[in-house]
């Protein structure tokens, strides 16, 4: 069996390729995400790429970053889940406009395909509702979508999966902590199976910083930036989203991995800040279910968990002395593999 992930990101769209569980291409088509979406741009862009593979997909699966509040699980593109991505259009209208215009162009590409799309925000859907709602009027968070979603859904649950494959696990010892390490990390607290704590908000700007955006923030301080600064509602969100975070601190272009490979002595205050934002999510999410089992730490940096773990094993081992700790280390193409088999197939496999 062929399968064609791609993953749509803000330059460039990720290429996987698997034959038979196995990646034999992992490329980038590069195509910035514009402000607005024109008529075939994305066709024009995949046509010009797959022109010149040889690539056969029995299916196809897009990657979306928004959906999850409508689409609880993987779905297969048809004509009435095109109807629900139209009726969220205004919740989020950059990324659904984007997801349906490269739906249009695999469509005409590869019209035979069956489609299939993942939504990285659908493994939160069962969220409690104490964590999912914001103290303000619940008539403007209906209208407005204004609830606490996180943003790395496959990543957690493909972990998840890898934990409930290695152990044997009963009501008793099912309280996990998924650590997401990567640009933008995330952690979520999860007990039978159901998250029911996670760092990210509405938008994925808030929770722990990240290399670029600044995370938790006290929401007056933009007032105070527009009265003060007089700057406007666009550059405010480029200074929070793009100069803040691991670049706001200290001044570089780096990434969380060099604030441990490089050990410079002017990044540590900034590795300071960073490990407490970590560790205080830790705690907050080991309190919510009450205790810890297991704790897994995946993304592309997960090697970092390592280095947190050192300040952590003391208060760790007091919680649970028979903790158990996982690393995985899956790309989001390995991982979004194995939940398209476990969701349709029903197949457990090794890549």
């Amino acid at each position: 069996m062929n399968v064609l992930i791609l993953n749509p990101r803000k330059n460039y769209i990720e290429l996987f390729y698997y034959k038979n569980n196995s990646l034999i291409v992992r490329d980038m088509i590069f195509a910035g995400l514009k402000d607005k979406i024109y008529k075939d741009y994305y066709f024009n862009i995949l046509n010009n790429y797959f022109m010149k593979s040889e690539l056969s997909p029995d299916y196809l699966i897009i990657k979306s970053l928004y959906g999850g509040d409508i689409f609880n699980k993987p779905v297969l593109y048809n004509n009435l889940v095109l109807k629900q991505l139209n009726k969220i259009v205004n919740k989020s209208p950059l990324q659904i406009n984007l997801l349906i215009e490269i739906i249009n162009g695999c469509r005409r590409l590869f019209d035979t395909v069956p489609i299939v799309l993942f939504f990285e925000t659908s493994f939160f859907h069962k969220l409690p509702v104490y964590e999912k709602m914001y103290a303000i009027d619940p008539d403007i968070s209906n209208n407005n979508g204004f609830f606490r979603f996180g943003y790395h859904g496959i990543h957690h649950e493909a972990a998840l999966n890898f934990i409930y494959d290695s152990e044997i696990i009963s009501k008793f010892n099912n309280r996990i902590l998924s650590v997401y390490l990567d640009k933008n990390p995330e952690i979520v607290a999860i007990k039978n199976k159901k998250p029911v704590t996670v760092t990210s908000g509405a938008t994925p700007l808030e929770g722990i910083m990240g290399e670029k955006k600044c995370g938790k923030l006290d929401p007056s301080i933009v007032f105070i930036l527009i009265k003060k600064l007089k700057i406007g509602l666009e550059k405010i969100n480029y200074l929070l989203t793009q100069q803040s975070g691991l670049y706001g601190l200290t001044g570089k272009k780096i990434s969380f991995l060099d604030l441990y490979n490089l050990n410079v002595c002017e990044f540590e205050q900034a590795k300071t800040i960073f490990e407490y934002n970590i560790q205080l999510e830790i705690g907050s999410g080991i309190s919510a279910i009450g205790g810890l089992d297991y704790i897994i730490f995946s993304g592309n940096y997960s090697e970092i968990g390592k280095y947190l773990l050192k300040d952590l094993n003391g208060y760790l081992n007091h919680i649970n002395n028979n903790l158990k700790i996982y690393f995985f280390n899956d790309s989001i193409g390995d991982a979004v593999l194995k939940l398209f088999n476990y969701h349709f197939f029903k197949k457990k496999i090794m890549i």
